[in-house]
């Protein structure tokens, strides 16, 4: 989980991690967007998939750009290699 500290919390082991000691092995990017008459939600949702390496459990960090950001998402995702 992002935290605007700007660590990421590992679900498993509740560790604390700098992002630059995390190595993002998958990205997939999904576009999001109501469109019509709706409230227009545009964004993208973000998942990383990685290794902590406190514990080496495998997960997946959820990130949000656009209506989907959050304060975590925003420290984070600066500090993180997504070109993979």
């Amino acid at each position: 989980m992002a935290r605007a500290t700007g660590h990421v919390d590992c679900c498993s082991c509740y560790a604390s991690l700098d992002p630059a000691d995390l190595r993002v092995h998958r990205v997939r990017k999904l576009a999001t967007g109501t469109g019509g008459r709706e409230r227009s939600n545009d964004g993208e949702i973000i998942a990383a998939w990685m290794l902590c390496p406190r514990c080496h459990h495998n997960g997946v960090l959820k990130l949000g750009s656009g209506d989907y950001l959050t304060d975590g998402d925003l420290a984070v995702l600066p500090q993180l290699d997504l070109a993979v």
